[in-house]
């Protein structure tokens, strides 16, 4: 892609709840694929179940909206690593999506990104997982970061691990602990260092937003010029709509740090 370095390189982050009104559920299953209505249906928890259904339609809302086509007609193809890739209409749309307990967040652009999400007051067992899975100097570095901020610590490492994975289009099969990022909450988010590529760390842009209830980490790759990014607040009345409808209140994200 030959990208204009002068010009502004926008991303959306849309941003929505993922439990809605009873009465949108059916108008939600109703834009999935078989293949997501099969999926949907294997939840043993029926929350769990409906907001699959919402996190899925409302991907489908964004991506028809960018593309002029109708939530429905939205078709994906699977990578290797199980990274889904739009294939309706304008397939050069970039997108990444992620979820955490009542939140859903999609985030697109031109570029290969990647978006997780976690909620701050998830109960998580976060030194056993971060001395589990989490590169030695990263795992050092929670330990020293004192009080409550140890947690914001931990999350800022996890989505910013999850991100990058998901910008790579590798996911999960790529070891957690091959490479590090930036954690400590008085810090830029980046890219440490990554065993597995001689691509300098400067070159993946990281992005990390928190409000009063979750933290989200951007990454992007193949990035030239200045990052714009767009947010947007959703209701899930665009389920009814078939389009983005602004939500009131609209959640803020701030920058972090």
């Amino acid at each position: 892609m030959d990208l204009d370095s002068e010009t502004p390189q926008k991303i959306g982050i849309w941003s929505f709840p993922l439990d809605c009104a009873v009465e949108l559920l059916p108008l939600a299953e109703r834009l999935l694929s078989a293949e997501e209505r099969t999926r949907a249906s294997r939840f043993h928890l029926d929350q769990h179940r409906r907001r699959f259904v919402v996190r899925r339609a409302m991907l489908r809302v964004v991506l028809a909206h960018l593309t002029a086509a109708r939530p429905s007609e939205i078709q994906f193809i699977v990578a290797n690593h199980k990274k889904p890739r739009l294939v309706t209409r304008d397939s050069s749309i970039e997108f990444s999506s992620g979820h955490s307990e009542d939140c859903g967040v999609v985030v697109t652009g031109q570029v290969p990104l990647g978006v997780d999400i976690e909620a701050l007051g998830r109960p998580i067992d976060y030194l056993g997982i971060a001395g589990r899975y989490f590169a030695d100097e990263e795992y050092a570095d929670i330990q020293r970061i004192p009080g409550c901020a140890r947690r914001i610590g931990f999350l800022n490492c996890w989505t910013g691990k999850e991100a990058y994975v998901k910008a790579l289009g590798v996911g999960l099969s790529k070891s957690l602990r091959s490479f590090a990022v930036q954690c400590a909450p008085d810090e830029p988010p980046g890219l440490r260092w990554d065993n597995d590529t001689r691509t300098p760390c400067s070159e993946y842009h990281f992005l990390r937003y928190t409000d009063d209830e979750y933290v989200v980490t951007v990454v992007l790759t193949d990035l030239t010029g200045v990052i714009e990014p767009d947010f947007h607040s959703l209701s899930p009345t665009s389920l009814q709509a078939l389009r983005p409808q602004r939500n009131a209140p609209e959640t803020i994200w701030r920058p972090s740090p």
